[in-house]
């Protein structure tokens, strides 16, 4: 696996953070290297560090997230404001459209919305990377990509909640 690099831009534990950043990224056997950017305000990022664009913010997003394909790197951020209070739900039809097994999620704290966020994110990455097994897998159910996404995203969260962050050595074969 390429060698994958975590910008964290909160005052949380970057450790753990990254342990959890490293293994989502194991379990889904990324290829190309990725650069993880988690910041709590949304704004544009200069592609080459990270660092955020001064006069870009934008304080009405409270969450977010995106994935894009490039040359050298993946870069994924995902922004998780600290005006949100916990715990929360989250009703996903409200806000995005798509058909989604799932339709309400709770997060009982940040640090599981930022698990959430992660996989989804990566997922997406995935997908690029493996166009084919997601084109049968949509034979199958009617799946969109974010959707797909969602439903990986709830997998690596119901791991976490069983094994409080000890979700790296279960079912590889779930991406196969």
């Amino acid at each position: 696996m390429a060698k994958n690099e975590l910008i964290n831009h909160i005052r949380v534990d970057t450790e753990w953070m990254q342990q959890a950043f490293f293994k989502i990224c194991r379990d889904l056997q990324l290829r190309k290297r990725v650069r993880f950017i988690f910041h709590d305000t949304w704004s544009d990022v200069i592609e080459e560090t990270g660092e955020s664009v001064t006069g870009t913010e934008s304080r009405e997003v409270t969450w977010n997230g995106e994935a894009r394909r490039m040359r050298e790197r993946d870069p994924v951020r995902i922004q998780l404001s600290s005006t949100v209070k916990f715990p929360m739900v989250w009703n996903v039809s409200g806000a995005v459209s798509g058909h989604y097994p799932v339709r309400l999620t709770c997060f009982r704290h940040p640090m599981e919305m930022f698990i959430y966020f992660a996989a989804h994110e990566l997922r997406h990455l995935w997908q690029l990377e493996h166009p084919g097994k997601t084109d049968r897998q949509g034979q199958f159910v009617e799946l969109d990509d974010d959707a797909d996404a969602d439903t990986y995203a709830h997998g690596v969260l119901s791991r976490y909640r069983q094994d409080r962050g000890g979700f790296d050595d279960q079912a590889r074969h779930r991406n196969k």
